[in-house]
């Protein structure tokens, strides 16, 4: 068997444990020796990287990110090296059925996450009731966002 040249981890209790905002300092000890002898570490999650607790970037900076469960890949500088985008046309479907179905709904851009539809019932279930004016929008009078933003 070859050398171990790339880690992959999960943020949501894999890295970081049920109920804390940052990895235990044996596992921060451990990941920053194995990129010490070479080793690159990629750090996966579902969320958009706005969403991960600051702590985690702090306690271990990656190598790499995958983000919205591959959807959007950064560099440890968080540039973009690669995007799975939707088209305007797939948003107003999706869009469209969100609004028949009653259902609430939002979109993960480079720099926020805009909902569409039901905005109040997005961050109750999605946030847990904790409002993110910095990175959670509500654009769901003039669905244009994404005409001027790029989607993650």
């Amino acid at each position: 068997m070859g050398q171990i040249k790339l880690l992959v981890f999960d943020v949501d209790d894999t890295l970081v444990p049920r109920s804390m905002t940052s990895m235990l300092p044996s596992t921060k000890e451990i990941l920053t020796e194995c990129q010490k002898k070479g080793i690159k570490v990629l750090i996966a999650t579902g969320r958009c990287w706005y969403f991960v607790s600051p702590q985690v970037f702090k306690d271990l900076p990656s190598d790499y990110y995958v983000t919205i469960n591959g959807q959007c890949i950064l560099d440890k500088n968080f540039n973009i090296i690669q995007s799975h985008r939707l088209t305007e046309d797939e948003m107003n479907q999706l869009v469209d059925a969100s609004v028949e179905n009653n259902v609430a709904i939002a979109f993960k851009f480079n720099n926020a996450m805009v909902t569409y539809n039901m905005y109040k019932e997005f961050v109750d279930v999605y946030n847990k009731g904790v409002e993110r004016p910095d990175v959670l929008f509500d654009g769901s009078d003039t669905k244009d966002y994404h005409k001027k933003h790029d989607l993650a």
